[in-house]
């Protein structure tokens, strides 16, 4: 327990203090998105996702444009049905 300053004789308890201001937490560079639900507008992000990924973009890539994480990406990718790359980047332009 400790004393609260300019309060007098009252204290708190760990578990009643009020949660950290978040002055001490990290900044995230990425904006918050919706998680989109299933429907037309799912659909349509996924539509180019997918496009973007099969002309050669990365889901890292896709993940910083859009603001999404990768897992979030990835899981849009499945579910428009694309056949994913191995890892390890394009191997066919290190070929030319």
């Amino acid at each position: 327990m400790r004393r609260t300053g300019g309060r007098g004789h009252r204290l708190t308890r760990s578990w009643q203090r009020p949660p950290p201001s978040g002055r001490n937490q990290p900044m995230s560079n990425k904006t918050k998105v919706r998680r989109l639900a299933p429907g037309p507008d799912r659909d349509k992000v996924a539509a180019e996702l997918k496009k973007k990924y099969d002309s050669g973009t990365s889901i890292r890539a896709l993940a910083e444009e859009t603001g999404r994480s990768y897992g979030g990406v990835h899981r849009l990718l499945a579910d428009a049905g694309v056949t994913f790359r191995s890892r390890g980047g394009d191997r066919r332009s290190a070929e030319s």
